[in-house]
């Protein structure tokens, strides 16, 4: 019999098992099909997208800065969301004093200062402790009354507030004065609870924000190359002597036109006047040249070096170009400046015809044809560059 009835208990625990088993499955099951639903249905029902959650946390971001900072700059692509960035719902309270003070004898009132903000709210509750009256409580904003209330009973409580005009200090003035009370007798004992509310304010505008930095550029510039085009020297004899010439003509040919910027010529009409020239870049027709070029007069010395001077050599120029002739010239020298491609094919630009007059003498001459090129080359150059950009300065005032 008892056999039976532990057989009997055994098979209805087991069977309160296995169905507590399949419950708790069952619950696990449904608790997890509700989080998925939960879930979707959130991400469905979201009307904020990715996009929306990144611009309100910005905007989070930017008002906790200018909670820290007062003021900062935005770039002026954010303009837009400037509108959605507001402290309605802000307020910032600062006690300003909790105080328990006496009044003062000899008709000398007790006065206290307090820093305020336009717009600031002050409330304020002075309570008379002593059994004496207190004469006049007046609250003044720079020079002009905001309250005042005057004969205060003894145990007498006020309370009031007022919103600041313009600031920047408040003043609370509290005078007791009677004769007898100049004594120092029948003092107030006050308690004074001040405290002001600023409303959180964000105001705008848009500045430019100038930067100055340094870039590197490439920059063409030309070189000015001089190439001695002829270095010649000749005799021309006397008209007598029949055996040599007493004439010649010198072609003035330059051998390579491409960037020619100007060329010059030279005569040394007698055997004493010559000129070394070992540098074609460093001499005086290549100075001469330069001088013309940046139309400057020309230096004495290069002149006298320059100048060549002969009664009996008959001297006769033809110019095949539309060169321009430079400013400063003699007989014996000349330089042309090319500013057109009108003759930019001739090779021979001139022509020179030189004859001795003199019945006599024979003479050694000197004959010298210098050209100028402008060679372009790129050079990185450092300048200074200025990058303005429109920025908006956002303040929040109240605090």
């Amino acid at each position: 019999m008892r056999l039976i009835k532990n057989l009997f208990f055994l098979c209805a625990f087991m069977m309160i098992l296995f169905s507590c088993s399949s419950a708790i499955e069952k619950v696990q099951e449904i608790n997890s099909r509700r989080n998925i639903d939960n879930i979707i249905a959130t991400s469905i029902n979201d009307s904020k997208s990715e996009p929306d959650f990144d611009k309100y946390v910005f905007i989070d971001s930017i008002k906790n800065l200018l909670l820290q900072k007062k003021t900062i700059d935005l770039d002026s692509k954010y303009k837009d969301l400037i509108k959605e960035i507001n402290f309605d719902k802000l307020r910032d309270t600062i006690y300003l004093g909790d105080i328990h003070a006496k009044t003062l004898s000899g008709g000398v009132p007790l006065i206290f200062e307090y820093d305020v903000k336009p717009n600031d709210v002050i409330y304020f509750d002075i309570d008379n402790l002593s059994s004496n009256k207190v004469n006049k409580i007046e609250i003044l904003e720079a020079d002009k009354v905001r309250y005042l209330y005057e004969n205060q009973r003894r145990k007498d409580k006020i309370s009031s507030s007022f919103s600041v005009i313009s600031g920047p200090k408040i003043t609370l003035k509290i005078t007791n004065e009677t004769p007898v009370k100049n004594l120092g007798l029948f003092k107030s004992k006050l308690k004074i609870s001040i405290k002001k509310i600023s409303n959180i304010a964000l105001i705008s505008e848009t500045i430019a924000d100038t930067i100055i930095f340094t870039k590197k550029i490439n920059k063409k510039v030309y070189d000015t190359i001089y190439n001695m085009e002829s270095n010649l020297n000749f005799k021309l004899s006397s008209k007598l002597n029949f055996s040599e010439k007493n004439f010649i003509e010198i072609p003035i040919r330059i051998s390579d036109n491409e960037n020619l910027r100007a060329w010059s010529y030279w005569l040394g009409l007698n055997s004493q006047d010559s000129l070394e020239i070992k540098d074609v870049r460093n001499n005086a027709i290549s100075y001469y040249i330069e001088n013309e070029l940046n139309k400057k007069l020309i230096n004495k010395n290069i002149s006298n070096e320059l100048i060549s001077q002969n009664k009996d050599i008959d001297i006769a120029f033809e110019n095949f170009t539309n060169d321009r002739r430079g400013l400063n010239f003699a007989r014996n020298y000349s330089m042309f400046s090319v500013d057109n491609n009108l003759s930019s094919d001739l090779k021979t630009k001139a022509k020179l015809k030189l004859s001795n007059t003199s019945n006599l003498y024979d003479y050694d001459l000197k004959f010298i044809l210098i050209s100028a090129n402008l060679i372009p080359k790129t050079v990185e150059e450092d300048v200074v560059a200025i990058d303005v950009k429109e920025k908006i300065r956002l303040k929040i005032i109240g605090l």
